[in-house]
């Protein structure tokens, strides 16, 4: 599978408009978790988590996505089952809950489902290469600004650049306690994570992560400056 690199500018930003992958950057990562025999595989998420897209757009079999129950269905869930996924509600929906319950399910009385778990070595050196082929495009930047959400994308940018680049990662949701790096800045987004960015683009970009970094790249991003829009 290909995944072109797009780059764009908006502003005094320079984009990386993985919003035209179908499933966004994290599509990347699906030819490394397919394996032989697996019929059905598994995954807990946020409700505005963007994997669950990829996972639901790009397998080719089934995805089941298990998620915190809410009064009314997230629009990520609907296009979820829109694509032929299937959805399972927690109730209490914390998200250690949704794991234990999708790794439960994933466990009983079926070999041929697989849990998807999030984070690990393999994922940060994908986004490391396509970072390194992404800098081939642009050449040198000052900054790289990405969301934190697991800080995968973060450290996966941060392998790939010198120690003159400053990477800035926007805290979106739970405080970020990875390692730390020189070149590294952590800002928080002064909202909570539910809370959806109303900034207008002219191109997709996810309220809950995303546009939220551009909100703050906008008004405090200095010299040649990357952002990285996973979508």
């Amino acid at each position: 599978m290909k995944y072109p690199i797009k780059i764009d500018t908006y502003k005094h930003l320079i984009i990386l408009r993985d919003d035209l992958l179908i499933g966004g950057t994290k599509s990347i990562f699906i030819p490394h978790i397919l394996e032989k025999g697996i019929k059905e595989y598994v995954y807990a998420s946020p409700v505005e988590g963007g994997f669950q897209l990829a996972l639901s757009k790009n397998l080719g079999k089934q995805a089941t996505i298990f998620v915190a129950k809410r009064n009314t269905m997230h629009d990520n869930q609907k296009e979820i089952l829109e694509n032929g996924s299937k959805v399972i509600e927690v109730p209490f929906g914390y998200l250690s809950n949704v794991e234990s319950k999708a790794r439960h399910y994933s466990e009983a009385e079926n070999k041929a489902r697989k849990l998807i778990e999030w984070g690990g070595s393999t994922y940060v050196d994908l986004i490391t290469n396509r970072a390194k082929q992404v800098l081939k495009k642009t050449g040198p930047v000052d900054q790289i600004w990405c969301a934190v959400g697991s800080g995968t994308l973060m450290q996966g940018i941060i392998a790939a650049v010198p120690p003159t680049t400053q990477v800035y990662g926007v805290q979106v949701g739970a405080k970020y306690s990875g390692k730390t790096y020189p070149n590294l800045h952590i800002i928080e987004y002064p909202r909570p994570f539910k809370y959806e960015s109303k900034l207008e683009l002219p191109f997709q970009s996810n309220a809950n992560y995303d546009r939220k970094v551009i909100e703050i790249a906008l008004e405090k991003a200095r010299g040649k400056a990357l952002m990285w829009n996973v979508y």
